[in-house]
């Protein structure tokens, strides 16, 4: 079999692509419109930074360098690095929010705006409803023990919007992600027997359970968060039990009484003739 690696080229090679990820997931979850270029450069500043070849420090003699398909890692982190610019480019002219997870529609949409503002707020726990919140806390500390976790909340009327961030998440079973979307959903109506509760909890970087009233218990490893977005739709509007107001028909012309003519009229002091039979 022939080697198309070196150990350190395999090694060397994977860090490289897992920082790029890091990058670009991150510059994606802030929602930047360039992410996948950084990603890319990422990668090749990995690899042609890590690729050269160095010397022995036994024998002073340069050890191959880290190589894959024979071809040194330093030179595939040049041809990553020239691929990421046109894709800069294709990622700096696209519409806004073109590039971003859930495409255009959904990142225009002003829902979203204030998701991504609600979202933001789970480094700092931002919340409107202080005593959920703690309860939410301690859930997590008795269910699990030293795990950090982040909440924010947003209430209104009819609902609530619960937001979560574990760390740890990916490591919590998808029966477990239930169990933690129906505590928060038992809290919430604890307190309000009758709110509408929208819950997501998120990982590092995504979302991987999400419960809403009408999409209950989503979970995985990645959930797509947009029903969430419904929490912020406008409110109906009232019905009126009204009936029409019938307008009453305007007399035309033809409808109109006619006033007597004077040709209709008899001539004054002239007596109208009998008729037949009157005496």
């Amino acid at each position: 079999m022939i080697i198309i690696f070196n150990l350190s080229g395999l090694l060397i090679g994977a860090l490289g692509v897992f920082f790029g990820i890091l990058v670009a997931g991150g510059l994606a979850t802030a929602g930047s419109p360039l992410w996948l270029c950084p990603g890319l450069l990422g990668i090749a500043g990995v690899w042609w930074v890590y690729g050269c070849s160095k010397p022995d420090l036994k024998t002073g003699e340069m050890r191959p360098a880290p190589s894959i398909f024979f071809i040194p890692l330093r030179y595939w982190g040049l041809v990553v690095a020239l691929l990421s610019l046109p894709m800069g480019l294709v990622e700096l002219v696209a519409p806004p929010g073109a590039n971003q997870a859930g495409g255009g529609a959904v990142a225009n949409d002003p829902r979203k705006q204030q998701f991504d503002e609600l979202e933001k707020g789970l480094s700092h726990n931002q919340t409107d409803d202080d005593e959920l919140s703690a309860l939410l806390t301690v859930m997590i500390a008795k269910v699990m023990p030293g795990e950090p976790v982040n909440v924010a909340i947003k209430s209104s009327d009819s609902s609530v919007l619960v937001l979560m961030k574990l760390k740890d998440l990916k490591k919590i079973k998808d029966e477990n992600r239930k169990v933690l979307l129906n505590g928060i959903r038992e809290l919430a109506e604890s307190r309000r027997p009758d709110v509408k509760v929208f819950a997501g909890i998120r990982g590092k970087l995504l979302f991987g359970a999400v419960t809403t009233p009408g999409h209950p218990d989503q979970v995985g490893a990645v959930v797509d968060e947009e029903p969430l977005l419904a929490f912020f739709d406008p409110p109906p509007a009232p019905q009126t039990d009204s009936k029409p107001e019938i307008s009453e028909p305007t007399p035309t012309e033809e409808t109109k009484p006619q006033p007597e003519s004077d040709s209709t009229k008899p001539a004054e002091g002239e007596l109208s003739k009998p008729v037949d039979g009157e005496k």
